[in-house]
């Protein structure tokens, strides 16, 4: 029985651990290159998919991750989100 409960604790603290570490830390400036160098065509789709796929740790800028997700294909909301991640960053 306490063994049970030992793996089954380790277990659940390897997935805490696991999950914990997918999350990003970004600055403002990193999530600002993101968003521009999408929007200038440079880079590639990998870089987009990383930027949109991994969790920031930063809750403001993950909102600003999550809501690029939702304008992918409306350039004028994500420089919109540009701006106020740069108005912020002043």
């Amino acid at each position: 029985m306490l063994r049970t409960l030992l793996v089954a604790a380790l277990v659940l603290l390897l997935l805490a651990w696991i999950y914990g570490r997918r999350a990003v830390v970004r600055s403002k400036d990193q999530v600002a290159k993101y968003i521009d160098d999408f929007l200038q065509g440079r880079g590639d789709e990998r870089d987009w998919d990383e930027f949109t796929s991994v969790r920031i740790r930063d809750p403001y800028l993950d909102r600003i991750r999550q809501d690029c997700i939702d304008a992918t294909s409306n350039p004028l909301a994500l420089r919109a989100l540009l701006e106020e991640l740069r108005a912020r960053a002043a």
